[in-house]
């Protein structure tokens, strides 16, 4: 089997990090899953319309964009991975000479999307990370394009974090271990059957399913599935872990 050339992370509520729950283990075991090239991180919360940003700062900054109703252990964490400013510099060449309206940001930081899950991944933040924003007004087969792009160059292991599932007006704030909604469950249950097929193109078209607007709102916490899916190789793409947090919140994560 080939070496993993892609993940995708539910990253889940920010505070999911501070919790040892069966989400943030999964998180762990993924050190032993991936090699060692750099990491290239393309999240859900690093939005930018029209336009496909990459970071190059050579110390990327640690972003808390949240609200302030978090523990305070959360905005005391930092952490400390390196860029790749001259591998960024190289991306940002790639995606311009396939069309792409890509830009570089020598002041980029990491956001919870990416530090959260990645602290516990390689918590010696002995990785070069570069973020990638995605675009809100961009389609799937777009973002999907972007990771065929990323791993095209096949210089460094392509994430993409987001949220399977993200009605956040749903979520059961009280109880991070209650049970699947039965409408979140539909759907990543869905999701993850098609990523770990032969043919995941029914991907591409999430709007089928009937509880696809019910769990999406909007678009941008499932477009870094693409990303992930464009970069992934076939006879490595399947389900890594499958879980939930506060009832509606998919924890899932797939390789690929």
């Amino acid at each position: 089997m080939s070496a993993i050339a892609s993940v995708f992370i539910s990253h889940g509520a920010p505070d999911e990090v501070l919790h040892d729950t069966a989400a943030r283990q999964a998180w762990q075991s993924l050190a032993t899953a991936l090699d060692d090239r750099p990491l290239v991180v393309v999240s859900a919360h690093n939005e930018v319309a029209g336009k496909t940003v990459v970071g190059g700062h050579p110390k990327p900054p640690t972003i808390h964009d949240f609200g302030s109703g978090f523990d305070a252990a959360l905005f005391a964490m930092r952490y400390p991975a390196k860029g790749a400013p001259k591998l960024a510099v190289e991306i940002v060449h790639q995606l311009r000479q396939v069309g792409f309206n890509a830009t570089l940001d020598p002041d980029a930081g990491l956001d919870h999307g990416v530090w959260a899950p990645l602290s516990r991944t390689f918590p010696d933040a002995d990785r070069a990370i570069i973020p990638i924003s995605v675009d809100p007004r961009a389609s799937p087969e777009q973002h999907f394009h972007l990771g065929q792009v990323l791993a095209s160059m096949n210089q460094f292991i392509v994430i993409g974090s987001g949220a399977l599932t993200h009605n956040l007006g749903a979520v059961q704030w009280k109880t991070r271990n209650a049970s699947a909604h039965t409408d979140a469950a539909s759907f990543a249950d869905w999701a993850a059957s098609a990523w770990q097929s032969p043919d995941p193109s029914a991907l591409f078209s999430p709007e089928t399913h009937p509880r696809f607007r019910w769990n999406h709102p909007t678009p941008e916490h499932l477009l870094p599935l693409y990303a992930a899916l464009g970069a992934s190789r076939d006879d490595c793409r399947r389900v890594f872990f499958r879980g939930y947090s506060f009832g509606v919140l998919a924890m899932d994560v797939f390789v690929g």
